[in-house]
């Protein structure tokens, strides 16, 4: 065989590896690109409140809350964002149109009984906001484990800590004065950063416990607001994400 044929033979075994090679990446960068399509999909959030007649644990009502939490699921090389949904009682705004917390000093704790949909649903944190500011503190012993059972809780008022985001970012807001005396909301969130979580939860007879272990109601849950220290306070619900 001459050196031209051999040069031929071996130039066509080239070009059909190029191919071979050509179609195997090709493949790839097909697959990948239809993989990203997929994961790459919108979040989907229910965050909602209301008052049912049908099931409580006190009076004759209760609070219901219905949330769904689906992370926007992320592209190949990028981690999932966090996603939440929370309920808060919020405090209103005083007569003169200034945020003015309540006073919460003497009190210990807070009671309340819940159930839910689930044997055994994780409340991802249960939180305090402080001052017009809204500053974060945190409950040390969350996550909360409600089950389909009603069971009443107690939330210890001194065992809440600044949020980290909060000491990091803005602790030159936090007030040299005791935490507990300037409340403008407290609540609980679901959170995820993995698969969705969704169900409901019932609330009713939330209490406040003072040091003498007198209890004080501070909603009946008989509707959406209440009236605590000649302030009005209103569930409200919503949602969250963490990154664009």
């Amino acid at each position: 065989m001459s050196v031209t044929e051999r040069n031929k033979k071996l130039q066509k075994l080239i070009k059909a590896f190029q191919g071979f090679l050509g179609g195997i990446l090709g493949g790839i960068i097909s697959a990948l690109m239809i993989h990203i399509i997929i994961i790459d999909q919108p979040f989907d959030v229910v965050s909602r409140i209301m008052i049912d007649s049908n099931d409580w644990m006190h009076g004759e009502n209760s609070l219901r809350w219905e949330f769904k939490a689906q992370p926007e699921r992320k592209y190949l090389f990028r981690p999932k964002r966090l996603m939440w949904c929370y309920i808060h009682l919020e405090v209103r705004p005083n007569s003169d149109g200034n945020l003015s917390g309540i006073d919460l000093r003497k009190f210990n704790g807070l009671k309340f009984f819940a159930r839910s949909t689930s044997e055994s649903f994780p409340v991802t944190e249960f939180n305090l906001f402080v001052g017009p500011s809204y500053i974060q503190y945190q409950y040390v012993k969350t996550p909360i484990i409600i089950s389909t059972k009603w069971q009443e809780f107690y939330i210890n008022l001194k065992e809440f800590v600044l949020a980290p985001w909060d000491k990091k970012y803005r602790a030159h807001l936090v007030s040299k004065e005791p935490y507990l005396s300037n409340v403008t909301a407290f609540g609980m969130d679901i959170k995820t950063r993995g698969a969705p979580v969704y169900g409901k939860i019932w609330i009713d007879y939330i209490r406040l416990v003072d040091h003498e272990n007198k209890e004080t109601l501070i909603s009946d849950c008989e509707n959406l607001t209440s009236s605590f220290q000649n302030k009005i306070i209103i569930w409200k619900s919503g949602y969250g994400k963490l990154g664009k």
